[in-house]
């Protein structure tokens, strides 16, 4: 794991190292074990590493290609660098040293732009080219290493984290309010925001070109949504192996591992995985060591039950972390140094869990993260069946669902979720069952509700049987959370890895038939066949959830007190509409049954905690606008 951070005047002006110095001060936290500079002419590159693969012992960057006139500084992996080393000997080209960089500034060297085709792994990097006078830059696959970027005309900056950005004199700190509209409107748009106008991100899968002439951005890759017509039993068998090769390539660590292990399905079998790997000798780093999370007096939240039969099963011990709990201010006070939204309690819940792995000597911590996303399965793919007139893969489901839940189960869920959903939506407006819209908008201002208007909707993927898996998996809301948890990892000295999130797998998983996904007993349904042998039971058949919702409950009086305060001050008027904020406060103080309410209060809470960083005052959220960043931390 890395920080990157650098600038290129293309207007000629000499690059400055006491800039280039304080953007690379604020990234401190995501590589304590070397830091380094490179500064020629325009530009200036910078560069904090934390070491977390055998490779990166040797790590140096920024790295410079000798004869290509190129230097590149990169936050990342490349976890398929065997295949990658053999194609590139298969062209003659030999990289200096082994270490991912190197790779991928040999694979930039061979194929230019087209060398995303080659990569697999999660990164960011930027490359300058002196010579051709341009920045490239990418990012992964999946938004799992972080990219913003500013450019005013003149000078393009780029960075691991606003921060970094906001530390330049020449940047002016305007609050996006459209990006705001879209966190109190629950309705997240665009990939590519930031809470700061002008200060952008590079949208997962995305490659990028500065040069004096402006900024070209393209996609280099999105998933194929060709059904695979291999049988039930080889898919499944392709996914085990898949997940198996995952969880070993993504295992690479000079130290001992650390898992979660949160006794769900996702996380449970990438534990299973990496346990069975390690007794086959087949794992990648020295030791492995599993921890948990558990909620006193919250037996809502706790799965240790759940946990303790997946280590008994494995063989492999757990450890319990009580869940961390922060006070308000601590959000404030993050908040004031990032110059970024705070995270939700949820996710700083497991903040103990980083924490006890550093301190265990790791480095690195594999998640379930992706799971969700990747695995659930939308039942609306009837509709789909329905639309195609396929006969026969209906009967199938059908037979499935008899099977797993017995004739009136499968009945009702053919009804429900193939014949309705397929009635086209004049017809069912004149039967009164029309497209519901919800009401998360309804509390906002008139002109927070017109600047999310403005922002233009994704690009529909028409079919039912895949929207839920494309929109899940690639919706901005995901990578906004990607980068929360990046951010507090960070600053823990942890590196999250993702099996889950990985090409291979994630190609395998939509090309799968949307019925495998799920039946009218289990979700999850072709990931629980693929997991037997390696889970219990008790886990294999579970079907509920942990409600973790007590992390915003429990200090949910002191937020709404801020919250009122601010509103009995008229700090809020611009965003909210009072008299339904009110409503949804008085929801939220009720403890509510689906939770809306208390994230939308905490997303409100958040907000404002972002808008006072414009003040300097972590107490202050009454908005309003500054030139640069505050005198003591100008370069």
């Amino acid at each position: 794991m890395s920080g990157i951070a650098g600038f290129i005047h293309f207007d000629g002006r000499p690059a400055d190292e006491g800039t280039l110095a304080a953007m690379l001060s604020s990234l401190a936290h995501r590589g304590p074990d070397a830091t380094g500079q490179w500064l020629q002419g325009p530009a200036g590159l910078a560069h904090c590493l934390l070491r977390t693969t055998p490779q990166s012992l040797g790590e140096v960057q920024p790295l410079h290609g000798a004869e290509s006139g190129l230097v590149m500084v990169m936050d990342g992996r490349v976890d398929n660098r065997e295949e990658l080393l053999g194609q590139l000997r298969q062209h003659g080209v030999v990289p200096d040293g082994t270490t991912d960089p190197a790779l991928v500034l040999s694979a930039y060297e061979r194929w230019g732009g087209a060398c995303l085709d080659h990569i697999d792994g999660d990164f960011a990097f930027a490359i300058w080219d002196s010579r051709k006078r341009r920045v490239f830059c990418a990012r992964d696959r999946f938004g799992i290493k972080p990219l913003v970027y500013h450019w005013d005309g003149k000078t393009f900056s780029f960075a691991s984290e606003v921060g970094a950005i906001l530390a330049l004199p020449r940047v002016t700190a305007d609050l996006d309010e459209r990006l705001v509209a879209e966190f109190l409107g629950a309705a997240w748009q665009a990939q590519d925001a930031t809470f700061w106008a002008g200060i952008k991100r590079l949208p997962p899968s995305c490659r990028m070109i500065a040069s004096a002439d402006g900024l070209k951005i393209d996609n280099y890759w999105k998933p194929s949504l060709e059904i695979s017509r291999d049988s039930d039993a080889d898919n499944i068998v392709q996914y085990r192996g898949l997940l198996f090769d995952a969880v070993k390539r993504l295992s690479r660590s000079h130290v001992p591992l650390a898992c979660e292990v949160s006794g769900g399905l996702d996380s449970s079998a990438i534990f299973a995985i990496a346990s069975r790997l390690g007794d086959q000798g087949d794992f990648g780093a020295p030791g492995l060591a599993g921890f948990t999370l558990t909620f006193e007096e919250a037996p809502e939240a706790d799965e240790l039950a759940h946990v303790q039969a997946v280590s008994a099963f494995t063989g492999q011990p757990v450890q319990a972390i009580a869940a961390t709990f922060k006070p308000l201010d601590w959000y404030r006070q993050r908040a004031l140094r990032t110059g970024d939204f705070p995270s939700y309690p949820n996710g700083v819940m497991g903040i103990g869990i980083r924490e006890a792995a550093a301190a265990s000597g790791a480095r690195v911590l594999l998640t379930g993260n992706g799971g969700d996303e990747l695995l659930l399965g939308d039942p609306q793919f009837y509709a789909s069946l329905f639309r195609t007139g396929d006969i026969a893969e209906i009967l199938r489901v059908l037979r499935d669902d008899v099977t797993a839940a017995g004739i009136p189960v499968a009945l009702w869920r053919l009804l429900r979720r193939g014949a309705l959903p397929a009635i086209p939506d004049g017809m069912k407006r004149v039967l009164g069952r029309g497209p519901r819209i919800g009401n998360h908008r309804a509390w906002l201002s008139p002109q927070l509700a017109q600047q999310l208007a403005m922002r233009a909707s994704p690009d529909a993927v028409v079919d039912p049987a895949f929207r839920f898996l494309t929109e899940r998996l690639l919706e901005p809301f995901a990578l906004h959370a990607h980068e929360f948890e990046e951010r507090l990892a960070s600053e823990c000295r942890i590196e999250l890895r993702h099996p889950f999130l990985t090409r291979a797998l994630a190609e395998h998983c939509f090309r799968m038939p949307p019925r495998l996904r799920t039946n009218a007993r289990f979700g999850r349904a072709f990931h629980r066949r693929a997991m037997a042998g390696l889970l219990p039971t008790q886990v294999l058949e579970r079907t509920d959830k942990a409600d973790f919702m007590v992390t915003m409950r429990r200090p949910m009086p002191g937020v709404l007190e801020a919250i009122e305060t601010a509103m009995r001050q008229g700090a809020l008027g611009d965003w909210l509409d009072m008299d339904k904020a009110k409503s949804v406060l008085a929801k939220a103080r009720d403890n509510n049954v689906d939770g809306w309410p208390e994230f939308m209060v905490w997303t409100l809470f958040g907000c404002m905690c972002a808008r006072g960083y414009l003040s300097g005052d972590s107490g202050d959220i009454s908005g309003g606008r500054i030139e640069g960043r505050r005198d003591d931390q100008e370069a």
